[in-house]
């Protein structure tokens, strides 16, 4: 009934809010999640998405996202949120019977409205974060009436120093064990634990911080612990609840101060004083170093023009510099300017040659009058030849022909500018000697030779090249004639030069060629040859003919062949049977020429094993006889290789028959 009572003055509140007022602006963010503007910040208004984990952002559109709104996530089947440490309200019914089995509230959260996490069945777990982790924070936060009401699985509750004050009825009937409420905590409502049938032990640091009917209800309650000197109030506790049952405990809670760069620890532990009593509580929580918390300052940079696209500067610096040490910097941001509202005028810049190595330049621009920024026009760049060359005295000679093993090269000097040191180019020059190349005869024309005496002076003559020698070759040097009966030559080891193609040679390395005739055919007379064997010379006899050379007649003719191959047979093989115990042999004769008996290759003899005893059945009345102990045949000597005949000399072959 009073959930409903509070529902009807928020629609009241709402309505009231509305009249004569524009609506706040609302939008649809991916994910799902509703925002609505709210001045400078936005508030989480509703969620319509599918994920059973949303993710509230800390800002939006450059804005913060400050609070969650009445009834945002009312009844919502979302396990698990993610509230992020911009976030300072949870308003009236925001998660009221959701589906959320645990939730993290940062330390900047300053005020949990009426029923924000009332009917959470599923929930098991809530945990505080204390201030100091998120850089200072809130320095307070206050739970207000019924927050985590009817929460009957919450059974972990984290509180820190910075709760201020517990509303009524803010965790009834929820299943809770134990809960700690720090100093810091000045006021604990109404039944603000009452029905929470679990809870077996409660420290308040602060006795004073009990008010009437705290924790009616509260029948299992072992232990009421405190830090004050005073215990807490009769009627704060359950009915009849035994003053032995109130334990008082030495609470020592401590904040470390993190910085930019280091660390820090929050240190709690609690000591009971009463002997019997087993309780203590021990617990360290790290606070991570903070970061720096930069801020940028603007730096002044006078006026500018509305075209003008210039470079805006900051001091960067930490807002906890003194702490931490920081080192200003500078950032730098360009600003665009409306390009539309240049006011241009066309101007050129002149850049003079040097020198003879370098062109000059004329740029053409156009410059804005307002803001004096500049745009060059490339099209109409306009190139300056570089100035003339500078030829003193220096000098370098220039190949105009190379020499070869027949013609002697020639040289002339070129001028060689004192700044660039380059050799004049000379287009004459170039073109007499593109000619020479293409004739290549290696004779410079009349024409060249006045050009290169009256434009570059005196000629320099070089040397003659040594030939270009192949290698050492017979080589005929001269030809035999036939018709006069002149006899040819042949060079031994003669070398032919790859330039001038004269055949360099020794005189007295030379042989003498026949001037013999060349047939014009060479028809052979078939019933006349003679086919070679290896001890008999055939010959091969030829029709006659003319010579090709001279025309003169040839009468038929004969030509000696050389020594035909052995006809070689194999020989039979020779075998000598092994017996029981003495050992054979197989020999293999080398084989042999059919014509002249000559013989080629090796005897080979193939040693044959013992055959062994063949014994036969025994007969009755013959004793036996044990068998003799067979004699180890004995290894036949390797045969000695014969001795390989010698080839016979292949007569000399007989000089052609002309």
């Amino acid at each position: 009934m009073r959930r409903w009572i509070w529902r009807i003055l928020l629609a009241a509140a709402l309505v009231a809010s509305l009249a004569g007022t524009a609506l706040a602006a609302e939008t649809t963010i991916s994910g799902g999640l509703k925002l609505t503007e709210n001045g400078s910040a936005w508030a989480v208004s509703g969620y319509t998405g599918s994920s059973k984990t949303p993710v509230i952002p800390s800002s939006y559109e450059g804005k913060p996202v400050t609070s969650i709104a009445a009834s945002a996530f009312e009844n919502k089947g979302i396990t698990q949120v993610t509230i992020p440490s911009s976030i300072t309200t949870i308003g009236t019914n925001a998660f009221f019977g959701s589906k959320l089995a645990a939730v993290e509230i940062p330390g900047t959260v300053t005020t949990i409205e009426n029923s924000a996490f009332e009917q959470c069945t599923a929930l098991t777990k809530v945990t505080f974060v204390d201030p100091a982790k998120s850089g200072g924070g809130a320095s307070t936060t206050t739970i207000a009436s019924r927050a985590f009401a009817s929460c009957d699985n919450l059974v972990t509750l984290k509180l820190t120093g910075s709760i201020s004050s517990i509303g009524p009825e803010a965790f009834k009937s929820c299943g809770l064990g134990r809960v700690i409420i720090w100093g810091g905590t000045s006021s604990v409502g109404k039944d603000a634990f009452s029905m929470c049938d679990k809870l077996k032990e409660i420290v308040i640091a602060n006795s004073s911080a009990a008010t009437p009917g705290s924790l009616t209800g509260c029948k299992n309650l072992n232990a009421v612990h405190y830090g004050s000197d005073t215990p807490p109030s009769a009627d704060s506790l359950p009915d009849g609840f035994p003053a032995e049952k109130l334990h008082r405990v030495n609470v020592e809670r401590s904040v470390g101060t993190a910085t930019c760069t280091e660390s820090a620890s929050i240190r709690e532990k609690i000591s009971c004083t009463v002997s019997t009593c087993s309780f203590s509580y021990n617990d360290t929580q790290s606070l991570p170093a903070l970061g720096h918390d930069l801020v940028r300052t603007e730096i002044p940079s006078g006026t500018h023009a509305d075209c003008e696209t210039w470079t805006k500067e900051f001091n960067v610096t930490c807002s906890r510099a003194s702490q931490c040490g920081y080192t200003p910097t500078k950032e730098t941001e360009q600003i665009r300017g409306d390009e539309t509202k240049h006011d241009w005028e066309e101007k050129t810049r002149r850049e003079e040659p040097k020198n003879c190595t370098t062109s000059g330049i004329i740029y053409h621009y156009k410059e804005c009058k307002n803001c004096q920024s500049t745009e060059d026009d490339p099209s109409k760049t306009e190139i300056i030849p570089p100035l003339d060359h500078k030829y003193t005295t220096q000098t370098v000679r220039h190949l105009v022909q190379d020499s070869t093993c027949k013609i002697a090269g020639t040289e002339v000097n070129y001028k060689v500018c004192d700044v660039c040191k380059k050799a004049e180019t000379c287009d004459d020059c170039k073109e007499f000697e593109k000619a020479l190349e293409e004739a290549g005869d290696h004779v410079i024309t009349t024409e060249h030779d006045e050009h290169l005496k009256n434009k570059h002076g005196t000629l320099f003559p070089l040397d003659l090249k040594d030939h270009e020698l192949g290698k050492p070759e017979d080589m005929v040097v001269l030809e035999p004639d036939c018709k006069t009966g002149t006899p040819g030559k042949l060079a031994k080891d003669a070398q032919l030069c790859s330039v001038c193609n004269e055949k360099i040679y020794d005189e007295d390395n030379t042989v003498e060629i026949p001037a013999e005739h060349v047939p014009t055919a060479t028809t052979l007379v078939e019933d006349e040859c003679v086919k070679s064997t290896c001890v008999v010379k055939g010959k091969e006899v030829y029709e006659a003919t003319t010579c090709k050379t001279c025309g003169a007649s040839i009468p038929k003719w004969e030509k000696e062949l050389p020594l035909g191959e052995h006809d070689y047979r194999d020989s039979p093989k020779k075998v000598e049977p092994a017996t029981c115990t003495a050992w054979g042999k197989e020999t293999t004769p080398p084989s042999e020429c059919s014509v002249c008996q000559e013989k080629s290759g090796k005897e080979i003899v193939k040693d044959i094993p013992p055959l062994g005893h063949l014994w036969g059945p025994f007969q009755e009345g013959t004793p036996p006889t044990a068998p003799s102990t067979p004699t180890t045949p004995v290894t036949p000597t390797t045969p000695t290789t014969p001795t390989t005949p010698t080839t016979p000399e292949t007569p000399s072959t007989p000089s052609t028959q002309a």
